[in-house]
């Protein structure tokens, strides 16, 4: 359902209840709803606060429904796991633990203290703290098997993760193995499970050196996904029309690609290569279209935190195309990539703020609009919660599927409405955004430039646009540079001091001086004089006015040094794209 309707009409019941003074326990389904309502708009604070609210009643709950306690707490641990709360959530699991020994009922509890274990299993993982996990993770199947006497494809699943995350790729194999084989046993199994459970063994085939078996599974994988790779996947309606494309599909594209890259420093073919690339390419337009599709702002973080595992091998790739011809469309792409990987939610959510607020589109209809990808997105959960379980109704499913395709096809009706009543409106929520750099290059003055800072696994990149040109350099070794900037930014608090010595005056220049010849190399600032900084990581911290154009040697007061701000302008911009927005609202 629509999640805001949802969190309106659960209110106004719980606000009733408590108006006739009902105790809690009679309307616990409806307190459930209201958090996970919260939960999945991306509500996480409200749903926290909520769940803590009933979690402090704890004292009002009979024997008889003592179960609720536990439960409560895994919610809570959720919440605070998606908050990153971690060692929260891990003492609302171990309170969530005790609790449910004196449930008396045993079916409720085995069933809480599965999940118990299992979302112990995965907070310990998101944590880094793999033994821990790997050790829940055979807690919970023991009570899987306690439960139904055998595993299923889920539980090996979990398991197989784990050891991949914590790069034991001979176990993760053994686990994924066992995975595809439940799987593929069944009569009617899942070809989009298949292909997730196929892709990640090709992966683990693949970091094990065993390119043969990465193949044959890259193959299954790609058979059962059906994206083909000729597919240009370049606006939401070619996504739309793929079956069920999920964070999954993602993944598994990604790792198509890493295959195909693998294949091309092995043969030195270039086709392989060429197929990497469109493989990422797939993957990272399809983030963008899952960026529009999904409700919850915790699911498209868990989008973007899965694409950067993949963000370094992909502008690698590209940045040995650039260099080779240093051609202006594959710059674009480039850019596209930094501008896309820069916090892509926020920028997705000032867009499309801004957008509403010049479309003058009514609010009935925005309403409808997010009312179809609430109602999909939910059936989307129920059909995959369903699929997971020990018994499942073909019919339930079956039904849920059509009652999703029916969706889709009200939906793309709805949107064709949209292009033909309010067309500036659709055109831009509903094609997949592309960076105009003629734009960009336009609003710059010729003594402008555009300083594009980003970073892979190790190295700080820039990618430098000025009215005229275009190029990428590499600024220095990350780890390096971030402790340069970190001992930078403690001399800086010592300058505000009234008394310093010669050895502190001496330390600043050297190190504001050092980074000044690293970020900011004479071809990004000889003849310009407006510089436009889009930072990364802690380089968002430092003001680039106080570098030293200079060494200053024999200068000994602060006073006299040549810092930038003295011949350059500075100004800050979060992204490429986002500054060009801000000067077409100004103009």
């Amino acid at each position: 359902s629509n999640y805001l309707k949802a969190i309106e009409y659960q209110e106004k019941a719980i606000r009733g209840f408590k108006s006739l003074n009902i105790s809690f326990i009679n309307y616990y389904n409806n307190i459930f709803t209201l958090m996970d309502s919260y939960y999945l708009k991306g509500e996480m604070d409200l749903a926290l606060s909520t769940c803590k609210t009933y979690v402090s009643l704890f004292d009002s709950i009979p024997e008889h429904s003592n179960w609720m306690k536990s439960d409560l707490l895994n919610h809570l641990a959720i919440y605070q796991r998606e908050n990153e709360q971690f060692e929260e959530a891990i003492h609302s699991l171990n309170q969530a633990r005790k609790l449910s020994k004196e449930i008396s009922d045993q079916g409720f509890r085995n069933s809480i203290e599965f999940t118990t274990l299992q979302s112990m299993a995965l907070t310990y993982r998101k944590m880094g703290q793999y033994e821990k996990s790997i050790a829940f993770c055979e807690l919970a199947n023991t009570k899987q098997l306690q439960i139904s006497n055998k595993l299923f494809a889920h539980n090996y699943m979990n398991l197989g993760q784990t050891y991949r995350e914590n790069k034991e790729y001979q176990k993760a194999l053994e686990q994924y193995k066992l995975a595809v084989d439940m799987h593929s046993s069944k009569k009617n199994f899942s070809p989009k499970f298949m292909s997730s459970y196929s892709v990640r063994l090709a992966y683990c085939y693949l970091k094990n050196d065993q390119l043969d078996s990465a193949l044959v599974h890259y193959k299954e994988a790609e058979k059962y996904l059906d994206i083909n790779l000729d597919l240009p996947l370049k606006s939401i309606d070619e996504y739309s029309e793929l079956n069920s494309f999920n964070l999954n599909s993602i993944l598994a594209l990604s790792w198509f690609a890493e295959i195909e890259n693998h294949q091309a420093k092995s043969s030195n073919n270039p086709e392989f290569k060429e197929r990497a690339l469109r493989r990422y390419q797939q993957a990272f337009n399809g983030s963008k279209y899952l960026q529009k599709e999904l409700i919850s702002k915790s699911s498209k973080y868990l989008l973007n935190k899965n694409l950067q595992e993949n963000f370094s091998n992909y502008f690698h790739l590209l940045l040995e195309k650039y260099e080779h011809d240093s051609s202006q469309e594959n710059f674009q792409t480039i850019i596209q990539l930094i501008e896309d990987n820069k916090a892509i939610t926020l920028k997705e959510d000032i867009h499309d703020k801004t957008l509403l607020a010049k479309s003058k589109v009514p609010e009935a209809v925005i309403q409808k609009e997010e009312s179809y990808l609430s109602n999909i997105n939910t059936l989307k959960i129920k059909l995959h919660k369903h699929q997971v379980q020990s018994k499942k109704d073909s019919s339930t499913i079956e039904q849920w599927e059509n009652k999703i395709t029916e969706l889709r096809r009200d939906y793309a009706s709805f949107q064709k409405t949209l292009e033909q009543e309010y067309p500036n409106y659709y055109s831009q929520k509903y094609e997949l955004r592309k960076i105009n750099l003629e734009s960009i290059q336009e609003k710059l003055n010729l003594k402008d430039v555009i300083l594009n800072y980003f970073t892979t696994e190790d190295t700080v990149y820039c990618l430098l646009l000025s009215k005229n040109k275009h190029s990428v350099f590499k600024v220095g070794e990350k780890n390096k540079l971030l402790k340069d900037v970190e001992a930078y930014l403690e001399a800086l608090k010592l300058t505000r001091q009234k008394a310093t010595n010669a050895d502190q005056l001496r330390a600043f220049k050297e190190l504001s001086h050092r980074l000044y010849l690293q970020l900011l190399p004479q071809e990004t600032t000889k003849g310009n004089k407006r510089l436009i900084i889009s930072p990364t990581t802690k380089l968002h911290y430092l003001p680039f006015e106080t570098l030293l154009e200079n060494p200053d040697e024999g200068k000994s007061n602060y006073k006299e040094l040549s810092y930038l701000i003295r011949s350059k302008s500075i100004e800050y911009a979060f992204s490429s794209d986002l500054w060009l927005e801000s000067k077409s609202a100004n103009a």
